[in-house]
């Protein structure tokens, strides 16, 4: 009789779909939106601890180009959940792969914020003496030239924000809604106390400023 070959009995091949049917049948059949966008983006693969991150790495990269503008807090949402599926389905069947949620490299185009020359405060300073104009809009140019204060403050102050110490130095106090309590402060005024003053009497409404209600040069 002639001699036959033994038999190997071949291992399993576990795949990222019998993960995520796996996790399916532990939440009542509920499908889930990013299991099956990880499956699209990074194919059916085997499960080891390579195709693991190479599949995180596709699904992240490939969300990233339909969105450019997707947050790397988002990212890390989603993969969460499939890191989550893989790791109950590693720990159920023993499968010796190491589990681990991708790091994401994520740069965001940095806003170039314009910052004031002397120039551009001698101008708006040149506008704040300007007769010509009403005293609500040389008020604006004249808050403009001081430290620190931002547009939107300017339009949320109120005649009576404008106050001076014991010491005779005029200041703003910025109290109004701010997106945090630090940015509650008083604004000292560096330029034109006398000036301010004259023009905050000649104003006639609750608000210094009224947003949307002046018109000048830009």
């Amino acid at each position: 009789e002639l001699l036959k070959e033994p038999k190997f009995k071949q291992e399993k091949q576990y795949r990222f779909s019998d993960a995520f049917d796996f996790w399916k049948l532990n939440n009542k059949g509920k499908s889930s939106y990013n299991l099956d966008r990880f499956l699209e983006f990074s194919g059916d693969e085997i499960i080891t601890t390579q195709s693991l991150h190479e599949g995180q790495k596709k699904f992240v990269e490939a969300l990233q180009v339909k969105n450019e503008s997707i947050g790397s807090q988002t990212l890390h949402r989603y993969l969460a959940e499939i890191v989550s599926a893989f790791k109950a389905y590693a720990d159920e069947f023993q499968l010796d792969v190491s589990v681990k949620k991708y790091k994401v490299k994520y740069k965001t185009e940095e806003k170039q914020r314009y910052s004031a020359t002397i120039q551009d405060q001698i101008e708006t300073y040149k506008l704040a003496l300007d007769t010509s104009l009403s005293p609500e809009l040389r008020l604006l140019y004249l808050l403009l030239c001081q430290s620190s204060v931002i547009l939107s403050e300017v339009f949320r102050a109120k005649p009576e924000d404008f106050r001076t110490s014991s010491e005779g130095v005029g200041y703003l106090l910025i109290k109004e809604q701010t997106k945090t309590e630090s940015r509650k402060r008083p604004v000292p005024i560096v330029v034109g106390t006398e000036l301010m003053e004259e023009l905050i009497a000649e104003t006639k409404d609750d608000e210094l400023i009224k947003f949307g209600a002046i018109e000048g040069p830009q």
